[in-house]
């Protein structure tokens, strides 16, 4: 009786392996094996090495990478401590800047984001999604409220008083908005009437510059007034706005004349770097009132504020008529880019960020006492601000 020697695990025929070859595989296969374990090797390796030497990433989002975490050991109970550990290695890995860009370029010629906050327009804008769905913390009526008794508490201290409000950049190019997804009306859309009404009831301490905006991109040969990638106004916008506060305060110190263009400026968008994205806009460096000089220097406090990197102050010298004596600028990113258009018309400025004066409402009677108040606030974050509280607090610090 003969018997027929049985391999274990042999390839049965019709199995999913059958067509395989048996044996190693021939020359350029190998080569290819042995290159990828290579290749795998080094991605492992490599960016663990350069972590190690020093070498981290470059920012590519808009916010700091995340630190190495302390260790406690309430965070390895909970996991917060790997967690973080974890956190701190995506965040500083070198490679990651380029992973994200490919990443975030193979969305945009998808036709998509990759970022839920961020939302495609026409013709390559980009919005995002806080412009349509801003957080709404006080009413039109409530905002309109605080700014009347703000108008009255500072009248009664003898301090001069503006609000700016900056319009959303969807509210300026509606047209560059794709209708879809459609979003219900959010407080921008139900306290227009408020603000519209407190721009006619307060005199003029209350700058609306929407209308200045939209007329200005009427105009035939208007430049975007608007990075198109970008959440902020650019240097074409912010000169209107600047216009339209000075007008509100002394009409006679503006002059178009004093708009000039000095070279070129480059910004990193903000929108692009959000999807990953490298994109930077060249425009004209714009500068106003370029004989008068102007002299930083920051702020010593005995608060560390969050939001900014510092409080500081603005005094200028030169030939030309100024506000006078001491302004405080409240005040988020749009002005925030574009102080050195601001300042040339106030003789001395201090400058503190609106969220570190909500957080820090014992600023004001640090800083104070103050002759002029000027609170900028572009329109997607204005019914986030409980202007009560910093209206309130500057007017009890200057004896209101």
């Amino acid at each position: 009786m003969s018997t027929t020697s049985v391999q274990p695990f042999a390839t049965e025929e019709g199995a999913a392996d059958a067509h395989l070859p048996s044996g190693p595989p021939p020359g350029p296969w190998r080569l290819l094996d042995r290159l990828v374990v290579v290749a795998f090797a080094l991605v492992l390796v490599v960016p663990g090495v350069l972590l190690a030497l020093g070498v981290h990433a470059a920012q590519v989002e808009n916010r700091a990478p995340r630190p190495f975490p302390r260790l406690t050991v309430a965070g390895l109970l909970d996991a917060a401590w790997p967690a973080g550990v974890d956190g701190f290695l995506t965040d500083h890995l070198a490679p990651r800047p380029y992973a994200i860009r490919v990443r975030g370029e193979a969305f945009w010629l998808a036709g998509g984001t990759g970022n839920p906050e961020v939302l495609r327009g026409r013709d390559g804008w980009l919005f995002i999604r806080d412009e349509f769905q801003p957080t709404c913390g006080y009413t039109g009526t409530e905002q309109r409220q605080a700014l009347e008794r703000a108008s009255a508490a500072f009248a009664a201290a003898g301090i001069e008083f503006r609000t700016l409000l900056i319009p959303s950049k969807h509210s300026v190019y509606p047209d560059k908005v794709i209708p879809e997804p459609a979003f219900p009306p959010s407080c921008q859309d139900t306290g227009r009437g408020d603000i519209e009404r407190a721009v006619t009831e307060l005199g003029g301490q209350v700058v609306d510059a929407r209308a200045a905006l939209l007329a200005a991109r009427a105009e035939p040969g208007t430049p975007d007034l608007y990075w198109f990638m970008d959440t902020h106004w650019s240097p074409y916008g912010a000169v209107i706005g600047v216009r339209e506060l000075i007008r509100s305060l002394e009409p006679d110190l503006w002059s178009d004349a004093d708009v000039v263009e000095q070279g070129k400026q480059r910004r990193v968008m903000d929108s692009a770097r959000l999807m990953g994205l490298h994109r930077v806009a060249v425009t004209p460096k714009l500068v106003i009132r370029p004989s008068v000089e102007l002299h930083r220097t920051d702020v010593d406090i005995p608060i560390e504020v969050q939001n900014a990197r510092t409080v500081f102050r603005i005094t200028c010298t030169g030939d030309r008529p100024f506000l006078p004596g001491r302004t405080l600028v409240i005040y988020d990113s749009f002005f925030g880019i574009d102080t050195r258009l601001v300042a040339p018309f106030f003789e001395d400025t201090t400058w503190v960020h609106v969220g570190d004066i909500l957080q820090h409402p014992e600023l004001t009677s640090i800083l104070g006492p103050f002759d002029r108040v000027i609170v900028e606030r572009v329109e997607r974050g204005f019914y986030a601000t409980n202007v009560g509280a910093i209206t309130d607090a500057l007017t009890g610090s200057n004896g209101g």
